[in-house]
């Protein structure tokens, strides 16, 4: 009784995810996903679809490389990439691949919808360009400058 509970608890909190969260296998096609697939991206997976399915092409191969690279023990950084909804929109999600277990053959996906952030980065960009004063962006310590305002630079 008790692992039935564990397993329904844990199944909870994988559906709960705000993110997409998905298992795959070696080559990519997934096996266990949480609903969020169907709430952001539109697909509801009944077998056969591998993640590189959900990829333009010039984001497949970084995927295969981040499959590797964990397969072989490597610690790999999230990566931005584009997926295709199922309605052919592209939609900018942050990529995070994880070895789900010691025995290397499934991974642990999540895929982070940056919609909303994008849009706040443009609002950020357009608040930071529109002020009248220069303004400069660094740090204090080493005297390097990351970032200017078009008024910095007239």
């Amino acid at each position: 009784m008790a692992f039935s509970e564990s397993e329904n608890f844990y199944r909870y909190l994988f559906d709960a995810a705000p993110d997409v969260t998905m298992m795959v296998d070696a080559e990519g096609m997934i096996e266990v996903v949480n609903s969020r697939l169907q709430d952001v991206l539109g697909y509801t997976v009944s077998g056969g679809i591998r993640v590189q399915d959900l990829l333009p092409d010039e984001n497949r191969s970084a995927f295969e490389v981040m499959l590797t690279g964990v397969a072989e023990g490597t610690s790999m950084p999230e990566a931005e990439v584009e997926v295709v909804a199922q309605s052919g929109r592209f939609i900018p999600m942050m990529l995070d691949v994880r070895q789900a277990g010691d025995e290397g053959g499934h991974f642990l996906l999540r895929l982070r919808d940056l919609r909303e952030i994008k849009v706040l980065e443009q609002e950020y960009r357009n608040l930071f360009e529109g002020i009248a004063d220069a303004v400069f962006i660094g740090d204090p310590e080493s005297g390097q400058i990351y970032q200017v305002n078009r008024q910095a630079c007239e």
